[in-house]
């Protein structure tokens, strides 16, 4: 099938990005998919920022950075901070302590360790409830961001502001234009006026033909949500590619009666051959396949395969009365960094369960927001997904995945559901609490992962960025997600 021609002359002043999913509105604290987090990341900011791996206050936002006070009557540390003269959301209103105190009150995580409060002469206040907290760690976070709810949109004191919105699963759907209240302080302002997000849905099959052929076009200017193999047959556009601090997993629901007991969750891991679901997704599975949870960046130590096969489960299940036979499982709705192709991987894993007597249902989400309502209702006994690095701390991102106070819930907010298999156990609790105050103590998690088995990792993401070459500066970081203010079209 020949290629379409390029028929679209590119707009200096416009930047078109292609996504896939679905459109339902932003918000700031709760966006978990990478449209969301795309989004909040040009119109949000923190106080705190990575500068070259070193956590420092943003002096547009503090004029000081956070000191102990005090302690507080409870026996624990109480801090402050100070907020910098004239700094303003998108709309022109002064940012306040109050602003800032709810902004960061709508943090779970936030929220578990420390009360917020303003406090007179532009003060912050942060009064702890647990020893060693870390409070600048959790100000940089991605999602302690500050903002308020604006005539029309969510505004922020990020380079750019939401102009139009409209919700759907196809078509343009929000347009971002220059914050005209946006102080760069040691950055670059903006030379890209506008930024326009089209939506564009999986064909049958759960593939982005669509979007790939808008690229191909010159429709699209820039996007995220081409897995590798589609990128790779595409002419005419840069494409930019790095390992991801991403891993996919097939996550057991620990709360369904069949998959409560350890063993039968290790028996079922023991059918899963993380080379045949890697071989599916990459010409070089070697370099994919999941040897642990963490991705390769992030990750202590080397760590070798588990031992699997039919053989090997179908013996450890044979020991199990009470094993399950069927069991119902729920997918993302499409390509994602860390799992390009999950329809095909999920018929392996179909493939794989069945040769050791269980069957399984498979269930693709429409949406994201229809897949983390099925998170929520809890009523799948598997779910074949992943999790992208929030920031470089290989602790953090084990506890994002097996930590109680990540659970998912009916009621719990999905920033904070990141532990999507509802695995609760005071013992990796503790042995999290230890590897944060102690990194050598990684060693412990991962032991206890291993006896638990809450989840199968199966292989690890990659990033891919493809972009018209009259988009120009682009660097993709660490994490993958770009920062649209230092683009220029030309």
């Amino acid at each position: 099938m020949p290629r379409p021609p390029k028929s679209r002359a590119f707009d200096p002043t416009t930047l078109t990005v292609g996504m896939l999913g679905s459109w339902e509105g932003l918000d700031p604290w709760e966006a978990q998919e990478l449209f969301g987090v795309v989004v909040r990341q040009q119109c949000f900011e923190s106080l705190y920022r990575r500068v070259e791996g070193e956590l420092r206050h943003d002096p547009r936002f503090l004029a000081q950075p956070v000191r102990m006070e005090t302690m507080g009557l409870n026996g624990k540390p109480r801090y402050t901070t100070r907020l910098a003269e004239g700094l303003r959301f998108s709309d022109g209103r002064p940012v306040q302590p109050e602003d800032v105190a709810r902004s960061l009150g709508r943090v779970a995580t936030l929220r578990e360790v420390t009360r917020i409060k303003a406090a007179g002469s532009g003060r912050v206040q942060f009064s702890t409830l647990v020893d060693d907290v870390d409070i600048e760690f959790q100000l940089a976070q991605i999602w302690s961001i500050i903002g308020k709810r604006g005539a029309g949109f969510w505004v922020g004191t990020g380079p750019y502001m939401i102009a139009e919105e409209s919700q759907g699963a196809s078509g343009e759907v929000l347009i971002l234009t220059r914050n005209p209240h946006w102080e760069p302080g040691d950055r670059r302002k903006p030379t890209i006026e506008r930024i326009a997000f089209r939506v564009y849905p999986v064909d049958e099959r759960g593939r982005p033909t669509a979007l790939r052929e808008a690229v191909e076009s010159g429709e699209v200017d820039f996007t995220l949500m081409l897995p590798r193999d589609v990128a790779k047959g595409l002419q005419g556009v840069r494409k930019v590619y790095q390992p991801g601090q991403s891993t996919a997993f097939l996550s057991f629901n620990c709360e369904r009666r069949s998959l409560r007991n350890a063993a039968v969750r290790r028996a079922l891991s023991s059918a899963i051959d993380p080379w045949q679901v890697a071989r599916v997704c990459h010409d070089n599975p070697a370099a994919f396949a999941a040897r642990g949870v963490l991705p390769p960046a992030m990750a202590p130590t080397e760590r070798s395969l588990p031992k699997y096969g039919a053989e090997t489960a179908a013996a450890a299940l044979a020991e199990i009365p009470d094993r399950p036979t069927r069991l119902k499982m729920l997918t993302v709705w499409g390509p994602r960094p860390y799992l390009p192709a999950p329809a095909e991987v999920a018929a392996v894993l179909v493939e794989q369960f069945e040769a050791v007597g269980v069957k399984v249902e498979v269930e693709r989400a429409a949406s994201p927001q229809a897949f983390f309502e099925a998170v929520r209702r809890g009523h799948h006994d598997l779910i074949l997904s992943g999790h992208i690095a929030e920031n470089p701390d290989p602790v953090d991102f084990l506890a994002a995945l097996l930590s109680s106070k990540r659970s998912a819930a009916v009621d719990a907010a999905m920033a904070s559901s990141t532990n999507i298999g509802r695995f609760r156990d005071p013992d990796m609790d503790r042995a999290l609490a230890r590897a944060r105050a102690d990194a050598t103590q990684i060693a412990g998690v991962n032991q206890r992962f291993e006896e638990c088995c809450p989840l199968v990792p199966l292989m690890y993401g990659a990033s891919v960025a493809v972009h018209g070459w009259h988009v120009r500066d682009f660097d993709l970081g660490a994490q993958g997600i770009p920062y649209f203010a230092d683009l220029s079209i030309g």
